[in-house]
């Protein structure tokens, strides 16, 4: 496992406990998911070193699953942390960490298992072209440009503005939205 696959698993798991709402294993994965979807989508770039892989359950760091799976679905205690995420990872990095966790962290793993199982996603994309049914076991390793494609179109879909019609502002209005010059 990376020095930054291991920050960005303890970062996590510090957000949850620091929130009063420990991770198990399985909910960790998604969000590793959406912490690698969402860097991708933002900067290019993998934040990861490692595949993420389309297994029965959804997207998994296999790193992470071998480092977790003691767990089973236990809530993942502090001792487990050994890193200093703030010394390992870039400070956007640490922000996206963030955002992920205050977007995804309060949802539970169901409901976190069916976002990454949506229809077309890149979990559900890598499957079905190569053929595998659902509930199958697979280890197929989702291609990254696949997930910064999907976190991508989700990301310009949420810019988009809602209507193209202009808005006819007067001066005095425009005075009113506008903060005073200093």
């Amino acid at each position: 496992m990376s020095d930054t696959i291991r920050a960005a698993t303890d970062r996590l798991i510090q957000l949850s406990l620091d929130a009063g709402r420990p991770l198990s294993p399985l909910p960790l994965q998604k969000l590793l998911y959406f912490v690698e979807g969402w860097h991708l989508a933002l900067t290019g770039a993998p934040l990861f070193d490692e595949e993420i892989q389309a297994w029965k359950d959804g997207p998994v760091v296999p790193s992470v699953y071998r480092r977790m799976k003691g767990f089973k679905d236990a809530d993942i205690p502090a001792d487990v942390i050994d890193t200093r995420p703030d010394q390992t990872l870039s400070p956007h990095a640490l922000s996206i960490i963030d955002q992920v966790f205050e977007a995804y962290g309060t949802l539970d793993a169901g409901t976190l298992v069916g976002l990454t199982h949506l229809p077309g996603s890149p979990w559900d994309q890598t499957r079905a072209d190569a053929g595998v049914l659902r509930g199958a076991s697979s280890k197929l390793p989702i291609d990254a440009e696949r997930i910064r494609a999907w976190f991508r179109e989700a990301l310009d879909a949420g810019l988009e503005p809602e209507t193209t019609e202009l808005v006819d502002v007067s001066p005095e209005e425009l005075r009113d939205w506008t903060p005073a010059a200093a």
